[in-house]
């Protein structure tokens, strides 16, 4: 226990390589910042697989990683697809009135699954839906989105596949997805993600740059 160590950034590269393969992401994100040796070592593994979500954090870290050297790393893209809201949401006698009355929420409050998440007030769940439909709102149909999402096409070197995975909602509040669950989204939001998909790999391919052996799939995830 007491003999001589060895020191971690004078292993041979492959050895190195598999080190580094066997660590878990905080480990490897802590081994990146000792010294440039282990940086190197460490950035084809953390940048492997890379996750993003429809908002506007998501896209414009897409949209810096792919301007970024590190962009050669990126294997697989897992793009996060929450479900879009109803825009009528943004007018509070609409969604009072028609899409989710105060009856309609104590039902939703005082439901089977309710004791599974606390539920704030009327006017603040409100308050955090409305917030996120104006962010999905102002990411439909818009230059981030349509720059981003053709960068995919465009701008990694060696990306193999792009998962598109389906979800209620990308909040951490629990409370949320059981009032999303009340019809508070739109049906065609699956159809939209598909034809912003769509029109990213036309734009892609206007741009004479687009890649062609790109793996495209679309996941349901377990709620």
């Amino acid at each position: 226990m007491n003999g001589p160590k060895a020191r971690l950034d004078l292993l041979h590269s492959s050895i190195l390589s598999r080190v580094v393969g066997y660590l878990g992401p905080w480990d490897i994100e802590v081994l990146s910042c000792v010294n440039k040796r282990l940086r190197a070592a460490s950035l084809p593994v953390l940048f492997r697989a890379v996750k993003f979500e429809f908002s506007k954090t998501g896209l414009n870290g897409l949209k810096r990683l792919s301007g970024s050297d590190i962009r050669q790393y990126v294997v697989s893209l897992t793009y996060v697809a929450p479900e879009i809201l109803k825009p009528e949401i943004l007018n509070f006698e609409s969604f009072g009135s028609e899409i989710l009355t105060p009856d309609d929420y104590v039902d939703c409050v005082f439901g089977r699954d309710s004791f599974l998440c606390e539920f704030p007030s009327y006017m603040l769940a409100y308050d955090v839906l409305r917030d996120i439909c104006e962010e999905q709102r102002n990411i439909v149909g818009s230059d981030l989105e349509r720059i981003a999402l053709s960068s995919i096409f465009t701008e990694f070197p060696t990306l193999e596949s792009l998962n598109v995975w389906f979800c209620r909602t990308i909040e951490e509040e629990e409370w949320i997805e059981s009032v999303l669950a009340r019809g508070l989204t739109t049906e065609e939001s699956r159809e939209y993600y598909y034809d912003a998909i769509r029109n990213a790999i036309k734009v892609a391919r206007e741009s004479g740059s687009i890649r062609n052996s790109i793996c495209l799939s679309y996941t349901e995830l377990p709620t």
